[in-house]
């Protein structure tokens, strides 16, 4: 359970560090440094509540912990 769950933060890790790369120029130019790490932030925490969310709802529709 615990390597699922570093796996998961991994992997949204890997995503928000390709977005912001991506976006960072745009960004920091449009908003400013302090905006963007704000909004940044922001988009990570409600990736990680929202993938908790659907982890959590997939096992107890599952039953509880089944194995």
């Amino acid at each position: 359970m615990v390597g699922r769950v570093m796996g998961v933060f991994m992997f949204i890790m890997s995503i928000s560090m390709l977005i912001s790369r991506l976006l960072s120029g745009y960004l920091v130019s449009y908003l400013g440094a302090h905006n963007t790490f704000k909004i940044a932030g922001c988009l990570f925490l409600g990736l990680a509540i929202c993938y908790l969310k659907v982890v959590s709802n997939r096992q107890a529709a599952a039953g509880g912990s089944n194995g």
